[in-house]
């Protein structure tokens, strides 16, 4: 099922999706904080969002050792 028509994802954590895949897509770093500075939306509702995604299975965020540091990859599903 495509995630717009999916009626059980509310349109912010859509909107989310949306703004990962473009960031993806143009090959740029996704983090929490750049998904605040994209939109109005506050950081407890990008987190609300992210987490109704990864519940949904429309996200993984995979915590990914390089060269020491920590870096998370938001790989998005369907």
């Amino acid at each position: 099922m495509n995630i717009l028509s999916d009626r059980n994802v509310s349109i912010k954590a859509k909107g989310v999706y949306c703004m990962i895949k473009c960031l993806n897509d143009n090959n740029e770093k996704v983090t929490q904080q750049i998904l605040c500075n994209y939109t109005s939306t506050g950081e407890k509702a990008i987190v609300t969002s992210i987490k109704e995604l990864k519940d949904k299975g429309y996200l993984v965020i995979e915590k990914i050792n390089v060269n020491g540091r920590f870096i998370y990859e938001y790989k998005l599903l369907k």
